[in-house]
Parts: structure tokens; C-alpha cells; sequence
């Protein structure tokens, strides 16, 4: 899609898809056929959806029996290929878990025992989905859902109590 903007000579857009990727955290998503896009505001027609590969989100997530549960909605060609989730360290790829994954359809599931957890070293991780063999996506979380309806920004969002909360602003 870029490169097609680029040989149309739309040197501006071209631009712009970079700069949206790079610095909009909160890009909105849109699913057609189970297959997942980013919707690119400030394009028109068909080049306002770009195909992404795959795509994750964080539904719930509970705590039973020193177990940590976790499911997700999950859109992409490759569900199928699914292997396991891994929770990794950021920094150091030899402190790690790799957990049993379960999908139905475009839900999925997994859980991870606390005892586990504590065996592991002091950090930061993130929470991968692997498929095809190597390849790892992220499971999102989206606390925000923005919208604009009838010239106000309508916005649903955990707030710091986590609740679910809404704001509603004028455009104008």
C-alpha cells in the first residue's frame, strides 16, 4: 500500500502512513471476514484499510487456584498455525515461560500457574501469541475505545479505580 502511494506520486500520504505508524499507540482496528486491518484515519477508499497479518486482544483475565487465566480474541490467515503463548523477559530472552495455548474459533486461551510465575527472575516481560514456528504477535489491550458520532468524541476507558468509564466531548 505504501509503495503504491509512493508510484502515485502521493509523496504526503506516503509520508504520513510512516509517521501514523510510528507514533499513533492507539490505532483503531477493524476486522472484515476474520481478517484483521489497521483503519488509517486520514485516508480514503481502499487504501483506508491495511491488511495486518495477525491480530490479538485481551478479553478477560481471573485468578483461580494460583492460576492465572487469560482469553483473547484472536483474527489472522494463520489461527490455525497457533503453537503456544510466551511470556518472555524484555531483556533477557533465557528468562521465560511457554504456555499452552487453547483456540476455538476467534477466542483463545491460556493459563499459567503463579508457582511458575515466582520461578521466574525479576522483570519486565512481554506476552507473546507464537505461530508458524517463529513468528510471535502481541496480545493487545485496548483500555480506550474512541468514536466520533454526531460531532462529539464518545470515548469509553478504564479509570484509574479500573472501572469502566465514558467521556463525552464536543468536537467543536
Amino acid at each position: 500500500m505504501a509503495l503504491e502511494l509512493f508510484m502515485e506520486d502521493r509523496i504526503d500520504d506516503f509520508v504520513r502512513v510512516f509517521e501514523w505508524l510510528k507514533q499513533d499507540a492507539n490505532k483503531k482496528y477493524h476486522i472484515e471476514d476474520g481478517l484483521p486491518y489497521y483503519e488509517l484515519p486520514f485516508l480514503e477508499g481502499t487504501y483506508r484499510f491495511v491488511r495486518i497479518p495477525m491480530l490479538a486482544r485481551a478479553i478477560d483475565s481471573y485468578i483461580i487456584d494460583n492460576v492465572y487465566h487469560q482469553s483473547f480474541e484472536i483474527y489472522g490467515e494463520d489461527i490455525n498455525n497457533i503453537e503456544s503463548v510466551l511470556i518472555r523477559d524484555r531483556k533477557r530472552i533465557d528468562n521465560e515461560i511457554t504456555c499452552d495455548v487453547q483456540i476455538e474459533g476467534n477466542r483463545g486461551h491460556f493459563a499459567v500457574s503463579l508457582d511458575d510465575i515466582d520461578k521466574m527472575e525479576k522483570s519486565l516481560f512481554t506476552v507473546f501469541i507464537r505461530y508458524n514456528e517463529y513468528q510471535l504477535i502481541n496480545i493487545k489491550r485496548i483500555l480506550k475505545n474512541k468514536m466520533t458520532y454526531n460531532k462529539k468524541n464518545v470515548e469509553f476507558y478504564t479509570t484509574v479505580a479500573n472501572n469502566l468509564g465514558l467521556a463525552i466531548k464536543s468536537l467543536e
